[in-house]
């Protein structure tokens, strides 16, 4: 099959690789942001270097403990975890119209811009439109995360399909609503300084309720990584368990641990790939840096998600296309129109960009 085989393993590969340990990463990062907003909220600097890295692995490596204590344990961190995530991005969302009168609000309407300010050595719209689409991708990356437990789902080729279109309508609706609060307060060009892109939230909440607005949100997005962090150590590591059964990966990976009925050992590997590429990635950013290409840990890490998944989205939308006309005699629980894998395909030119 198109989407299987050798493709199949390449995909699984670069998830265990690079997607599923720079998602870790990254969120860790944000997290421990937060975390100095929280605690040193009079700080230019916050919370220093070497204390990001070792509280970011400490994370890590708590949360791959409670996943490899038993299933239940993580599945209710991430239950609890999905609801409060899901209140604070509605909270950013309908909060600007909720604290401020008439007259405030036709100011705050002033601070809406269409135009995105042009970063030190970028030219031309293809290059901010790139900037832009990144960020944009890694916020939605992983909205596929429900398919490596399709064996535990009920009708899975009906029901995987609808969790899909209907979690990522959900998503979509919370966050461009966020955003439209976001620019309604926040003016494009704060929102774009180093020192701010990772708290835009917080600036949004400090407007508007004051200092411990800002407090409270910073919480609220420490919660939020948190579950994320913990939905990813949930369920990446079922990638490089179900490839240990297949004996496409080492097969070791694929045993479950007769004392927790977990895929520990799984778990363990994907944690400690995320700590190694974090802690590989704070070295290149150090070095390039200090070769004059300033650049983040976090941006760094989602570079490396946002390329290497974007190769086989395209590849699997590709796919469906293809089998749809070689084999329409096959049945298919749930049928795609063909606008949507149409539109995807139309939008690879600019998905390209990002590359």
């Amino acid at each position: 099959m198109l989407m299987g085989g050798q493709w199949g393993d390449l995909q699984g590969w670069t998830q265990f690789v690079f997607g599923n340990p720079g998602s870790l990463g990254a969120l860790s990062i944000i997290f421990v942001a937060h975390l100095g907003e929280v605690l040193f909220p009079d700080s230019a600097t916050g919370i220093s270097r070497v204390a990001t890295l070792a509280l970011s692995v400490s994370l890590i490596v708590g949360l791959a403990m409670v996943n490899i204590a038993g299933v239940l344990w993580g599945g209710w961190v991430q239950t609890l975890t999905t609801i409060f995530k899901a209140g604070v991005v509605l909270a950013v969302a309908v909060l600007p119209f909720c604290v401020v009168g008439e007259e405030q609000a036709e100011s705050m309407s002033t601070l809406w811009s269409t135009a995105l300010p042009t970063k030190d050595g970028m030219s031309g719209d293809a290059s901010r439109f790139a900037v832009v689409l990144l960020a944009v991708m890694w916020a939605y990356n992983g909205w596929h995360g429900i398919t490596p437990v399709a064996e535990e789902v009920r009708e899975p080729g009906r029901n995987i399909p609808r969790a899909l279109l209907i979690g990522v309508g959900i998503l979509t609706t919370l966050y461009v609503s966020a955003n439209i609060a976001y620019h309604l307060v926040v003016p494009m060009e704060e929102m774009v300084l180093e020192e701010n892109r990772k708290k835009v939230a917080v600036l949004l909440f400090d407007r508007l309720l004051g200092p411990i607005g800002g407090t409270l949100m910073a919480v609220g997005v420490m919660v939020s990584t948190f579950g994320a962090i913990n939905s990813n150590l949930l369920l990446g590591p079922r990638v490089p368990f179900a490839m240990g059964r297949d004996d496409a990966l080492l097969h070791w990976l694929g045993e479950v641990s007769p004392r927790f009925r977990t895929p520990a050992r799984a778990i363990a590997v994907q944690a400690m790939m995320g700590v190694v590429l974090l802690v590989s990635s704070t070295m290149l950013a150090d070095t390039l840096t200090a070769g004059g290409a300033a650049t983040s840990v976090f941006d760094l890490m989602t570079s490396y998600i946002v390329f290497s998944s974007s190769i086989f989205y395209m590849l699997a939308v590709g796919a469906v296309v293809i089998l749809r006309r070689k084999h329409p005699e096959w049945e298919r629980p749930f049928r795609v129109h063909w606008l949507i894998p149409t539109a995807y395909l139309v939008s690879i030119p600019g998905s390209s960009s990002t590359f």
